[in-house]
């Protein structure tokens, strides 16, 4: 089932989780997967620009989380994932709020985590780090330039797969992690190894 919604409309967000209710049952496992991004020198961004950024990435969050949490309350079982970024590990001169906002949704689900553990939910966030884009495949190969600053920055010399990130979000959302909680999986090909 495909939904279209802004992820940032309590009341589109709200309708599109009634909608799956209606087919699915209550929803169990919530990805929050929404972003804009953008690169631009930091005194260059505009508040419109901020806002908007907070609104899809913060926001979006937010509002989804809302969507779901009585469903979930009510069957004392959830699973919420947010999905950061490894340049909120880092930082990143050329994208400000981007990585602000990343960097919040880890806050976001450490303290959801504690809001809604007593309830039986689970919350964590995934940091990818390279992760091969539907871009980079529709235009057939990786930028050189980005091959390079992995070989670089990473203990593992290439960019992770979809399918890569997809296995660590299949794992929070399993019964396998049901003790899991309020952490941060990052899969990055060993770019953060200390």
């Amino acid at each position: 089932m495909v939904l279209k919604a802004d992820a940032a409309s309590r009341d589109e967000m709200r309708e599109a989780v009634e909608q799956i209710n209606e087919v699915f049952g209550t929803v169990d496992i919530l990805v929050l997967n929404a972003a804009a991004t953008d690169k631009l020198p930091w005194d260059q961004i505009t508040v419109d620009e901020w806002d908007r950024m907070m609104e899809v990435n913060l926001r979006g969050a937010f509002v989804g989380a809302l969507a779901v949490i009585e469903g979930m309350r009510s069957q004392s079982y959830g699973k919420i994932i947010t999905v950061g970024s490894v340049m909120a590990t880092f930082g990143d001169p050329r994208s400000l709020h981007y990585v602000t906002s990343k960097g919040g949704l880890v806050a976001f689900a450490r303290s959801l985590s504690r809001a809604e553990g007593p309830n039986g939910i689970r919350v964590n966030c995934l940091i990818p780090g390279a992760i091969l884009v539907e871009r980079d495949i529709e235009e057939g190969a990786v930028p050189e330039r980005t091959l390079e600053k992995m070989k670089q920055v990473q203990a593992l010399h290439y960019l992770g797969q979809p399918e890569d990130l997809a296995a660590a979000a299949q794992y929070l959302a399993s019964p396998a992690s049901d003790f899991v909680t309020g952490q941060v999986l990052t899969v990055d090909g060993g770019w953060t190894n200390p």
